[in-house]
């Protein structure tokens, strides 16, 4: 199923308000940007949009 770049970033910000442990909430970040790379590819680099999502995302993981 293809998700649109909000989706990732709606997800991401649904796992940060969550009440899981910060090592679940990692996990969960890096399964998310593993799922983006994987439907945008070398978009994740090339692409603006795409590029500014995977950094948000990115950014989540080791916060407190």
């Amino acid at each position: 199923m293809k998700r649109s770049l909000q989706q990732y970033l709606e997800d991401a910000l649904t796992v940060g308000r969550s009440s899981f442990e910060q090592t679940e909430k990692e996990r969960h970040y890096r399964e998310l940007l593993a799922h983006l790379k994987g439907q945008f590819g070398a978009a994740v680099i090339e692409d603006e949009d795409v590029r500014w999502v995977y950094g948000q995302i990115e950014a989540m993981i080791g916060k407190r």
